[in-house]
Protein backbone atom coordinates (compact mmCIF):
# COMPACT_ATOMS: atom_id res chain seq x y z
CA UNK A 1 0.00 0.00 0.00
CA UNK A 2 1.30 3.33 -1.10
CA UNK A 3 0.66 6.66 0.63
CA UNK A 4 0.60 9.97 -0.86
CA UNK A 5 -0.08 12.80 2.16
CA UNK A 6 -0.88 16.79 1.65
CA UNK A 7 -0.52 19.31 4.90
CA UNK A 8 -2.51 21.91 5.77
CA UNK A 9 -1.59 24.10 8.29
CA UNK A 10 -4.16 25.90 10.22
CA UNK A 11 -3.17 29.20 12.40
CA UNK A 12 -6.15 31.23 13.15
CA UNK A 13 -7.79 31.93 16.53
CA UNK A 14 -9.09 34.94 18.41
CA UNK A 15 -6.70 34.77 21.20
CA UNK A 16 -3.23 34.48 19.12
CA UNK A 17 -1.29 31.86 16.97
CA UNK A 18 -2.00 28.34 17.65
CA UNK A 19 -0.99 25.72 14.52
CA UNK A 20 -2.62 22.58 14.05
CA UNK A 21 -1.80 20.56 11.03
CA UNK A 22 -4.55 18.45 9.21
CA UNK A 23 -2.62 16.01 6.45
CA UNK A 24 -4.81 14.43 2.86
CA UNK A 25 -3.95 11.21 2.86
CA UNK A 26 -4.24 8.85 0.09
CA UNK A 27 -4.02 5.43 0.30
CA UNK A 28 -3.46 2.85 -2.80
CA UNK A 29 -3.53 -0.71 -3.49
CA UNK A 30 -0.78 -2.74 -4.89
CA UNK A 31 -1.50 -2.47 -8.67
CA UNK A 32 -1.93 1.88 -7.82
CA UNK A 33 -5.27 2.65 -7.75
CA UNK A 34 -6.72 4.58 -5.45
CA UNK A 35 -7.94 2.71 -1.77
CA UNK A 36 -8.90 5.76 0.11
CA UNK A 37 -8.69 9.26 1.01
CA UNK A 38 -9.54 11.40 3.66
CA UNK A 39 -8.10 14.13 6.32
CA UNK A 40 -6.22 13.10 9.48
CA UNK A 41 -4.84 14.69 12.63
CA UNK A 42 -1.36 13.12 13.42
CA UNK A 43 -2.83 9.20 13.22
CA UNK A 44 -6.03 9.74 13.73
CA UNK A 45 -8.69 10.23 10.51
CA UNK A 46 -11.07 13.29 11.21
CA UNK A 47 -13.62 14.94 8.84
CA UNK A 48 -15.01 13.56 5.91
CA UNK A 49 -13.52 10.12 3.41
CA UNK A 50 -13.77 8.12 0.91
CA UNK A 51 -12.98 4.34 -0.04
CA UNK A 52 -13.17 2.58 -3.19
CA UNK A 53 -13.24 -0.61 -4.80
CA UNK A 54 -10.04 -2.28 -6.72
CA UNK A 55 -11.71 -1.14 -9.86
CA UNK A 56 -11.98 2.71 -8.29
CA UNK A 57 -15.98 2.65 -7.92
CA UNK A 58 -17.11 4.19 -4.61
CA UNK A 59 -16.97 1.70 -1.99
CA UNK A 60 -17.92 4.03 1.19
CA UNK A 61 -18.35 7.56 2.48
CA UNK A 62 -18.96 9.32 5.40
CA UNK A 63 -16.92 11.57 8.11
CA UNK A 64 -14.93 10.57 11.26
CA UNK A 65 -14.38 12.44 14.31
CA UNK A 66 -11.61 11.01 16.39
CA UNK A 67 -10.48 7.82 14.54
CA UNK A 68 -14.57 7.01 15.07
CA UNK A 69 -17.10 7.23 12.41
CA UNK A 70 -19.37 10.02 12.90
CA UNK A 71 -22.55 11.38 10.91
CA UNK A 72 -24.17 10.18 7.98
CA UNK A 73 -22.54 7.25 5.94
CA UNK A 74 -22.88 5.81 2.47
CA UNK A 75 -22.01 2.35 1.66
CA UNK A 76 -22.37 1.25 -2.03
CA UNK A 77 -22.16 -2.24 -4.07
CA UNK A 78 -19.06 -3.24 -6.43
CA UNK A 79 -21.42 -2.76 -9.04
CA UNK A 80 -22.47 1.33 -7.99
CA UNK A 81 -25.75 0.61 -6.46
CA UNK A 82 -26.36 2.40 -3.25
CA UNK A 83 -26.61 -0.67 -0.18
CA UNK A 84 -27.29 1.02 2.97
CA UNK A 85 -26.86 4.65 4.56
CA UNK A 86 -27.35 5.99 7.86
CA UNK A 87 -26.15 7.74 11.05
CA UNK A 88 -23.30 6.73 13.38
CA UNK A 89 -22.24 8.28 16.43
CA UNK A 90 -18.56 7.54 17.99
CA UNK A 91 -18.54 4.73 15.38
CA UNK A 92 -21.95 2.99 16.28
CA UNK A 93 -24.89 3.04 14.02
CA UNK A 94 -27.44 5.34 15.68
CA UNK A 95 -31.13 6.49 14.15
CA UNK A 96 -32.93 5.36 11.46
CA UNK A 97 -30.93 3.26 8.62
CA UNK A 98 -31.77 2.57 5.32
CA UNK A 99 -30.91 -0.89 3.50
CA UNK A 100 -31.58 -1.23 0.36
CA UNK A 101 -32.28 -5.10 -1.34
CA UNK A 102 -33.29 -6.19 -5.12
CA UNK A 103 -36.77 -6.61 -4.36
CA UNK A 104 -37.23 -4.34 -0.90
CA UNK A 105 -36.24 -1.71 1.32
CA UNK A 106 -36.09 -1.93 4.86
CA UNK A 107 -36.27 0.81 7.16
CA UNK A 108 -34.87 0.46 10.66
CA UNK A 109 -33.33 2.32 13.88
CA UNK A 110 -30.21 1.74 15.41
CA UNK A 111 -29.40 2.86 19.51
CA UNK A 112 -25.88 2.07 20.21
CA UNK A 113 -24.67 0.11 17.35
CA UNK A 114 -27.72 -2.43 18.35
CA UNK A 115 -31.25 -2.78 16.11
CA UNK A 116 -34.09 -1.19 18.17
CA UNK A 117 -37.95 -0.50 17.95
CA UNK A 118 -39.81 -1.40 14.61
CA UNK A 119 -38.02 -2.59 10.91
CA UNK A 120 -40.49 -1.39 8.23
CA UNK A 121 -40.28 -3.31 5.11
CA UNK A 122 -41.47 -1.77 1.52
CA UNK A 123 -41.52 -3.56 -1.52
CA UNK A 124 -41.93 -1.19 -4.45
CA UNK A 125 -42.94 1.57 -2.22
CA UNK A 126 -45.83 -0.53 -0.25
CA UNK A 127 -45.12 -1.46 3.55
CA UNK A 128 -45.08 -5.49 3.30
CA UNK A 129 -43.91 -6.55 6.73
CA UNK A 130 -42.96 -5.11 10.08
CA UNK A 131 -40.22 -6.53 12.41
CA UNK A 132 -39.84 -5.37 16.25
CA UNK A 133 -36.73 -5.75 17.60
CA UNK A 134 -35.25 -4.60 21.71
CA UNK A 135 -31.40 -4.81 22.01
CA UNK A 136 -30.83 -6.32 18.67
CA UNK A 137 -32.97 -9.48 19.06
CA UNK A 138 -35.84 -9.94 17.23
CA UNK A 139 -38.82 -10.05 18.99
CA UNK A 140 -41.80 -9.91 16.43
CA UNK A 141 -42.82 -10.35 12.92
CA UNK A 142 -45.75 -9.01 11.00
CA UNK A 143 -47.12 -9.76 7.42
CA UNK A 144 -50.30 -8.19 7.87
CA UNK A 145 -51.12 -4.36 8.48
CA UNK A 146 -54.29 -6.07 10.53
CA UNK A 147 -51.89 -7.91 12.92
CA UNK A 148 -49.37 -5.50 13.32
CA UNK A 149 -52.23 -2.93 14.70
CA UNK A 150 -54.19 -5.43 16.95
CA UNK A 151 -50.84 -6.55 18.67
CA UNK A 152 -49.50 -3.12 18.27
CA UNK A 153 -52.44 -1.03 19.44
CA UNK A 154 -50.41 2.65 20.72
CA UNK A 155 -48.13 2.27 17.59
CA UNK A 156 -48.78 5.35 14.82
CA UNK A 157 -46.69 5.87 11.66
Amino acid sequence: MRLLLFKVLLMILPSGLISEEKDYIREYYGNGTLMAEGWKEGNVKEDYWYYYFPDGKIQKKGAYKNNRQNGYWYFYTPQGKLLREGHFIKGKKNGWWKEYESTYVRELKYNDGKREGFALIYMKGDLKKVEKYSNDIKMGEWTSLLGFKRDNPNVKF
